[in-house]
Formats: C-alpha cells, sequence, structure tokens
C-alpha cells in the first residue's frame, strides 16, 4: 500500500513519483515540508509516515502529478505546500501521443508493447542518471561544507568519502557512455506508424479544436478526451478492421468513417451553430498541414 511505498522510498533515499494527486493525502503530508528543513547535527531524522516512525534518508525526493488541466482544481491545501509546475502547455503534445498510441495498439499490439517498454526502459535510465549525478554533485557539497566548517579537515585521508564519490562518479560516467540504442525499434515503429500519421492529424486536430476553441465561443462545452479515444477506437471495430497492414481503400474507408464519428461525438454534446464552427476550425487547421492556412490566422 502507499504507506509501504513512501516509507521504503523515504528510508533508502529513492525518488518516489506520485500519480492521479489532486488533493492533500494525509500519508505524504509530512513529507512536502522536508526541503525547507535545514538538518542541524543533533536532529532527529525520524519522520512519520502512518503510524510508524522513518529515518529519512536526504536523498529522497517527491513529485507528485495530477491528472486535472486546471490547477484551481487542485485542493488549496496541496496547492500551499507544494511547487506547482504547470505543464497544460504541453497537453497537446501529450494527446497527439495518446491517439497515437490508440492507433498503434490496435493495429500492432505487439509492437506497441515493445514501445511502452522501451519507454519504461529510458524513464528508467533517465532517474538513475539524475540520481548518481545529483549523488556525486551531492558528495562534493558535503566536502566542501566540511571544509567549511573544520579547517583541519581533509578529504583525501577520507576514505569511506573518497570510495562513495568515485563509486558514485564511475556509476554516472557508466551511464553516460552507455545509453540504451533503440535505434532498430524507432524504425520499426516508424515504418508501422508512417501510413496512420494523416488519421492521426486528421484526430489531434478534431479534439485540438474541441479542447481549445470551441470552449471559446460556448463555455458549457466540455468534452471527455477518454471518450473521444473510446470513439475512435470503436471506429476501427466498426468498418471490420484488424491488426496488421491495411490497403489503400481501407485507409480511405477509417478516414470517412473517423470524420463521421467525430461530427456524431460532436453534434450530440453542443448546438448546430456551435458545430458549424466547429467543422469551420478543424478544416481551417486541415489545410495548415498543407500550408494553405498559418496557425497564426486565426488570431
Amino acid at each position: 500500500n502507499l504507506d509501504t511505498i513512501v516509507s521504503s522510498a523515504l528510508s533508502d533515499g529513492k525518488t518516489l513519483v506520485v500519480t492521479d494527486v489532486d488533493d492533500l493525502n494525509p500519508v505524504i503530508s509530512s513529507l512536502l515540508s522536508l526541503d525547507n528543513f535545514t538538518v542541524e547535527p543533533k536532529m532527529s531524522l525520524e519522520i512519520r509516515v502512518g503510524s510508524k516512525l522513518v529515518t529519512w534518508d536526504q536523498k529522497f525526493k517527491l513529485y507528485l502529478t495530477s491528472p486535472v488541466s486546471n490547477a484551481s482544481r487542485i485542493s488549496d491545501a496541496l496547492l500551499a505546500r507544494v511547487t506547482l509546475i504547470d505543464v497544460s502547455s504541453t497537453s497537446l503534445i501529450s494527446s497527439n501521443e495518446i491517439i497515437t498510441n490508440v492507433f498503434l495498439d490496435f493495429f500492432n499490439p505487439e509492437l506497441s508493447q515493445k514501445v511502452k517498454e522501451m519507454k519504461t526502459k529510458m524513464f528508467e535510465y533517465k532517474i538513475d542518471l539524475y540520481d548518481y549525478e545529483h549523488e556525486t554533485i551531492g558528495i562534493l557539497s558535503d566536502i566542501v561544507a566540511t571544509q567549511h566548517s573544520n579547517s583541519k579537515y581533509d578529504f583525501l585521508n577520507d576514505d569511506e568519502t573518497i570510495e562513495q564519490f568515485i563509486q558514485s562518479k564511475d556509476k554516472c560516467l557508466k551511464l553516460l557512455n552507455n545509453p540504451p540504442n533503440f535505434a532498430s525499434l524507432l524504425d520499426e515503429y516508424n515504418q508501422m506508424m508512417n501510413p496512420f500519421l494523416s488519421h492521426v492529424k486528421l484526430c489531434h486536430d478534431f479534439w485540438k479544436v474541441m479542447s481549445r476553441d470551441v470552449p471559446l465561443i460556448n463555455k458549457m462545452a466540455a468534452f471527455s478526451f477518454h471518450n473521444y479515444t473510446r470513439q475512435i477506437n470503436n471506429a476501427f471495430s466498426n468498418e471490420g478492421l484488424h491488426a496488421g497492414i491495411l490497403s489503400a481503400d481501407q485507409h480511405s474507408i477509417l478516414n470517412s468513417s473517423l470524420i463521421h464519428m467525430t461530427f456524431e461525438f460532436v453534434s450530440n454534446k453542443i448546438p448546430y451553430k456551435d458545430v458549424f464552427f466547429f467543422m469551420f476550425m478543424s478544416g481551417f487547421f486541415s489545410r495548415s498541414h498543407s500550408n494553405c492556412n498559418k496557425y497564426n490566422d486565426t488570431e
């Protein structure tokens, strides 16, 4: 459970990423102010997590992520205790990636699993590299701080610190010199997805208008991205498509099906006058890909 995971990360000095957070959880509330503490020589490093006390390793890092797109929906109690990094400006990049994955999951599930494993390995690599870099810097900082507080301290005679520094530095350099190589998998991925890119762009243009433009003229308009991706997946099945390579005729049928599905999805949620606006903006963005229109023209 969360208590056990937090306790383990706290005592082992690991980086903990907690997802789907939009309120202040009692288990993590006591951890949110640790960065503000100045550790004194005789200070107790015992931190209460749930019902037990855990020794705090100062290498511990905590990151919280939230699925909400508007920071105002996060509780004030949580916002007051954290540093907020708003990445909603990059949400269109994320939505494009998710739509791409919908196509990949359906038409090549085996490759999709390989890509997911690749991303996991890349994430783990970056986390390890980050940890070793900061561990190395931390050791150097401790050496400098000790020299300032104790003029007789000679770190060259501190065998334990030197050994820790060398080990941390070597691990960091080993990772830097041997990054994971996924070139062949990326080539396979690009070959697989190239025929579907026009469909991905089409669906993403639709979503961009739904989520960014329609609410400008209709504040009550609210579309679920999860439901839209489900409808995309349903369009595949409704046309009798299966995993594998599609013919030119099948791509044409799929394109028409995605357009028809999207207009049904939109028209069920907003008035017809707003549907016409949706159609105009979708057409505009579609033409922008062929340089007929420029995005700045919407200003």
